[in-house]
């Protein structure tokens, strides 16, 4: 994501990031596996990652070289003027099982970074004018009564979509659970897979 205080337009920012992104990771021993799918050497441990703008998949091998990598990239980046953002992969279809299960929904929250992607034309022009890095879009029910959440909702359903492609998690409240707020794509996938051959057929097949 582009540093929207910096004094370079966050169009100007964007349309430099794979760049940008490819040259930092060249600081970390990258070897090219296939087309956008690069091999790092990181920490002494190996992850795997594919570039393509459509999808900038990672695997790494545990949650906490995940987090140092996340860090060690970004000391890189803010100087350009960018952030590494990463989120836990998960499908539209996680969602809406979740609605099929809960009947008494009563909040859902989607919050979305600039650049906005997937989303009404007019909402993100208007985004963009107020300079927005975060944006949240709240549905909630009176305090007696349920959200009406349907798939026919195309608002929603784009909503949902965006949020899974993006990998950005929804905030779901629930009448009568004990959290205050569940999460529809807060937990990493874990893979049990060794063989190069086959993760990097995850990574292009997500």
């Amino acid at each position: 994501m582009p540093d929207l205080n910096e004094k370079k337009s966050a169009e100007e920012l964007m349309s430099k990031k794979q760049f940008v992104f490819a040259n930092v990771l060249n600081l970390f021993g990258v070897k090219m596996m296939h087309d956008n799918i690069f091999q790092l050497r990181y920490r002494n441990e190996i992850l795997l990652l594919n570039n393509d703008p459509q999808k900038q998949l990672l695997l790494v091998p545990s949650k906490n070289i995940l987090l140092q990598f996340i860090n060690d990239v970004n000391v890189e980046l803010k100087p350009l003027g960018l952030t590494l953002y990463i989120g836990n992969v998960f499908e539209a279809s996680e969602f809406w099982d979740f609605v099929k299960n809960h009947k008494n929904i009563t909040m859902l929250k989607f919050t979305i970074p600039y650049p906005n992607l997937g989303i009404e034309n007019a909402i993100k022009s208007g985004l963009k004018k107020a300079n927005s890095k975060s944006t949240s879009i709240k549905f909630e029910a009176d305090s007696d009564s349920s959200l009406n959440i349907d798939m026919d909702n195309e608002f929603l359903r784009r909503l949902v979509e965006c949020s899974a492609q993006r990998s950005l998690k929804i905030s779901v409240k629930v009448k009568g659970e004990r959290d205050k707020y569940l999460y529809i794509g807060d937990k990493i996938k874990e893979i049990c897979e060794e063989n190069y051959d086959s993760l990097i057929e995850i990574l292009m097949s997500k």
